[in-house]
């Protein structure tokens, strides 16, 4: 349980990094890093979750923030081309966003673009978002609002208990997990939940670590994943699926997919 206890000694300012990390990393991978630090404390990631956006969300802003962004990008108007393209956003963008005088520029970097591997798109998403969370930063934009935590949930650890039986509760009361603790650890198999009541995930501690087969599945109720954790980490096959129920299986090794 180390990644979340760090992010949180930095208060806002690591909650605020946080999510933008999240922003900038693919979507499998995000997926990945969100399933694990909801394990470690339901209550802060749910926070996290609901400011997580994505450049699409950009596209929201005014015109003149949009024009801020684009000036501090590096070939602004590429990068938002790249970024765009072949989107349902882009034609708001030209029509409703872009100043006058931008506008042929930014049709000619369009027209320039005749194949755009999905990884250089998401590279542009990317680096927009990160400008966007900068600028920010410094005040220069207001960006989507930030639905910040209170500072009390970072500087107390809801997770830990003494020995003994152990829920934990989301803000509207509802049971985020239960089991049992031993010296500070959770200790034998817990069950995590959605805000909803559904089960989330079912696994496994030993002192603090997870390990064993673990369960995870969809708010819908279907499967998710199947698989072992070793030292709390993915290890062995797991057996994934999408929402359609496809199954594929993937070899992990002390975390790391193979």
């Amino acid at each position: 349980m180390g990644m979340l206890s760090r992010i949180k000694r930095k208060e806002l300012e690591g909650f605020k990094e946080f999510v933008t990390n999240l922003e900038t990393t693919t979507e499998a991978r995000r997926k990945e890093i969100i399933q694990v630090a909801v394990l470690e404390d339901p209550i802060y990631m749910s926070w996290v979750i609901k400011n997580i956006t994505t450049a699409e969300e950009v596209v929201k802003l005014s015109s003149d923030q949009i024009e801020k962004i684009i000036n501090n990008l590096p070939s602004g108007l590429l990068v938002m081309a790249k970024a765009f393209f072949n989107t349902p956003e882009l034609t708001y963008l030209k029509e409703q966003v872009i100043s006058r005088y931008m506008v042929a520029d930014f049709n000619d970097y369009l027209a320039s673009i005749t194949t755009l591997k999905r990884a250089e798109q998401e590279g542009a998403q990317f680096l927009i978002m990160k400008v966007m969370r900068s600028l920010q930063a410094k005040e220069d934009i207001y960006g989507p609002i930030w639905q910040l935590p209170p500072v009390e949930l970072m500087r107390e650890d809801k997770m830990q208990s003494v020995t003994g039986f152990k829920e934990i509760k989301f803000d509207n009361g509802a049971i985020a997990a239960k089991g049992h603790m031993i010296k500070n650890h959770r200790h034998g198999e817990w069950h995590h939940f959605f805000e909803n009541g559904k089960l989330m995930a079912k696994g496994t501690y030993d002192q603090g670590q997870k390990v064993g087969t673990w369960s995870f599945w969809y708010l819908n109720g279907k499967t998710k994943a199947e698989g072992s954790f070793k030292n709390d980490s993915k290890h062995g096959p797991w057996n994934e699926y999408d929402h359609e129920g496809n199954m594929v299986v993937a070899e992990y090794e002390e975390g790391k997919r193979l």
